[in-house]
């Protein structure tokens, strides 16, 4: 009996020990599993945090790229109005070469005319002047031919004596010298 009484109490010992380990066994499990979930807890928080993160960054780079498409969009309309504007103004500025071109044309049109009319006038002037010179060179040889014709010498004389003659009357008669 006395083995039978130790073996029970071997066995009830065995017992409170297996028991003792089993509230230990499940305090550890009971705290394994609590450093589990807060370890778990933790990782979804990490998670959250990283997610949210990652979200506020993407949300930042989905901001810059809104700026920067914006920027992109500002610097094109721009870009598109400058061309526009130098666009014009070379319109503007061919359109007045275009005038100067007239103006000029116009002015060189003028200047021919007048320079086209010049010469008609100049030649008008030339056929006169070079009639003229022949008429007075058909003059000259028709005056030395009738200055060496001897007939024509003597009548050129009797003419100047004459006139010489009558002068001289004239001067006595108004002098009172009767003829």
């Amino acid at each position: 009996t006395q083995v039978n009484d130790a073996k029970e109490a071997a066995a009830a010992a065995a017992a409170e020990k297996a028991d003792e380990i089993k509230g230990q066994i499940d305090d550890a499990k009971a705290a394994a599993t609590e450093q589990l979930d807060a370890a778990a807890a933790q990782v979804n928080e990490a998670k959250d945090a990283a997610a949210a993160a990652a979200k506020e960054k993407a949300d930042e780079i989905k901001a810059q790229m809104d700026d920067a498409k914006a920027q992109a969009r500002d610097q094109l309309e721009a870009g598109k109005k400058q061309l526009e504007d130098a666009k014009a103004q070379a319109q503007d500025q061919l359109e007045a070469g275009k005038e100067q071109l007239e103006a000029s044309k116009a002015e060189a049109e003028a200047e021919i005319e007048a320079a086209k009319k010049k010469m008609k006038e100049d030649g008008k002037k030339i056929l006169i002047s070079t009639i003229t010179a022949w008429l007075m060179s058909l003059l000259q040889m028709g005056l030395v031919f009738l200055m060496t014709d001897p007939r024509v010498k003597a009548w050129v004389i009797n003419q100047m004596v004459t006139q010489v003659k009558d002068e001289a009357n004239r001067q006595l008669r108004a002098t009172g010298v009767p003829d």
